[in-house]
């Protein structure tokens, strides 16, 4: 890119001093060889800018068509994530509807004589008291 910035001015020499070799090469008086070399560098240095402005235009472009492309992508594989945990939490929720079926609660069952839900409130209450 550091050479598409200066391509105005390289252009604008390079044509001038092509114009100076065969103006003197064909034998032309000084003062017209000049006006010839002056002419040709404003041609082409204005030529320069333009071609130098269309080439960062296009780069312009071209990085956000590559954003506008990475998102898109980030988007579907995003979306797809999604449908992937949405699968997973459907099939989750089924397997664990099949199993809360599966259970034959009992009365007098001894696991449930056991449960004591207070035993932090307990220790809690123990705790401000001393």
């Amino acid at each position: 890119m550091e050479r598409i910035r200066k391509l105005p001015f390289l252009s604008g020499c390079m044509a001038s001093i092509l114009a100076g070799v065969i103006s003197y090469a064909a034998g032309i008086d000084s003062q017209t060889i000049y006006i010839r070399m002056a002419v040709m560098m404003v041609v082409f240095f204005v030529l320069g800018v333009y071609i130098r402005n269309t080439i960062y235009s296009v780069a312009r472009q071209s990085a956000i068509i590559k954003r506008e492309k990475k998102r898109e992508e980030d988007l579907r594989l995003r979306k797809l994530r999604e449908e992937k945990m949405a699968e997973v939490r459907a099939s989750m929720i089924g397997n664990n509807l099949d199993a809360t079926s599966t259970i034959n609660m009992a009365v007098g069952d001894e696991k449930q004589d056991a449960f004591e839900p207070m035993d932090l409130a307990k220790a809690i209450r123990t705790k401000a008291e001393e």
